[in-house]
């Protein structure tokens, strides 16, 4: 029996009822049971998971494999376990919480294979309120560069991998870490893609809010503090470092950890009762940003993120975190649209106003009154722009 096109590895923990429409989103891919095969890996659950993966097992044993192992705390372990006994040309991973478009995996597949593309990104649909990336989805690409494009903001790994590539990069998932176990094993496969491809024309993944957030990804992530977040982001410095020479690649990729992973981190820190935990953060992160802030990239950032790469320099810490702490009220301030006024870009110098908005950028014109009179009906016209 020839392999098969891909495997589809599903990991879960407690995810009943979940687990069944995830497994029948599988199943009832277009891209037929001949060329899939299904590996559900049971993290220990305590619920009805396992016996739901040994039920469809049972029902389509030339398809799903059931596979039981005892509770790691995450989901990187039970991704390994399939990857260790994976045989497809392609990977794909789906949470045991989410489902799958009936074409997306046929669609990704054609894709990888007209392109000879070695990840490919499927357009992502939030289900109940989950909030799932959107600017690397505005229209499908058959080549994508990793530098020029918007790709790198997104490293979950649900998506389409070329298994040669995983194997030949030895990539595997950190056991045990309580957040960001992914974007290592996503950067590197990035990083090392000969192509990249984004099917942004078809709604491909569905991820779901659970309301009780127990899942094997949202419960680590739930429960991930200053400790987990400092451990991944410095993975993330350590890993960019050893992939790429100093310049303005790796920076460009460095700018997504500082939008995103430093800012994160430095949120959690203005919770953290330990005032030693607090320092010990700062100073672990500290020599990096400094490094980083002197970048041509880190040059073009807005200006209040400026201000607190230059608070770090300093070593104010106290200072820091009480930027990051009006920050995050602007932010709230101007709803959920992730529009924060102060990166206007230079607002003073006429009335064309440049809006960041968590990725893309908008230019609009509008007249500094309107901008303070009804920041709101800004924000919607921004909405309106990049589609949300």
């Amino acid at each position: 029996m020839s392999a098969p096109l891909v495997s589809i590895v599903v990991p879960a923990y407690n995810a009943m009822p979940y687990l069944t429409r995830s497994i029948e989103s599988a199943l009832g891919q277009t891209i037929g049971h001949d060329d899939m095969e299904i590996i559900v890996v049971d993290d220990g659950s305590t619920d009805d998971s396992g016996d739901e993966a040994d039920r469809f097992a049972a029902a389509h044993p030339k398809v799903v494999r059931a596979v039981h192992q005892p509770n790691s705390g995450g989901p990187g372990a039970p991704r390994n376990t399939a990857l260790d006994i994976a045989t497809g040309k392609y990977v794909f991973f789906l949470d045991a919480d989410d489902y799958l478009g009936p074409e997306a995996i046929e669609r990704m597949v054609a894709m990888a294979e007209e392109n000879g593309s070695d990840v490919v990104l499927g357009k992502m649909v939030g289900v109940a309120g989950r909030r799932v990336p959107k600017v690397m989805f505005k229209k499908t690409r058959r080549k994508v560069s990793l530098y020029g494009s918007e790709v790198y903001w997104t490293l979950s790994p649900l998506k389409l991998f070329r298994r040669e590539l995983v194997e030949n990069l030895g990539l595997r998932f950190p056991v045990g870490a309580a957040f960001g176990e992914d974007q290592p094993f996503v950067a590197k496969a990035y990083i090392n893609a000969r192509v990249i491809s984004v099917v942004a024309d078809y709604d491909c993944y569905y991820a779901t809010r659970r309301p009780d957030a127990n899942g094997v990804t949202l419960k680590t992530a739930r429960e991930s503090g200053v400790a987990s977040r400092l451990e991944s982001l410095l993975r993330m410095f350590t890993l960019l470092k050893a992939e790429l020479p100093a310049g303005n690649h790796r920076d460009l990729l460095m700018r997504r950890h500082m939008e995103k992973g430093l800012q994160g981190l430095l949120w959690h820190m203005t919770k953290e009762p330990d005032p030693q935990a607090r320092r010990q953060a700062f100073d672990a992160v500290a020599p990096t940003v400094v490094a980083w802030s002197k970048s041509r990239v880190a040059l073009g950032m807005p200006a209040d993120l400026r201000r607190q790469f230059a608070l770090i320099e300093a070593g104010q810490l106290d200072a820091v975190l009480s930027h990051v702490t009006a920050r995050v009220r602007k932010l709230d301030t101007w709803g959920t649209l992730g529009f924060d006024p102060s990166t206007l870009r230079e607002p003073s110098l006429g009335l064309r106003v440049r809006l960041r908005t968590l990725g893309p950028r908008v230019t609009l014109r509008t007249s500094l009154r309107e901008l303070r009179k009804n920041p709101r009906k800004v924000v919607r016209r921004v909405g309106r722009a990049i589609g949300r």
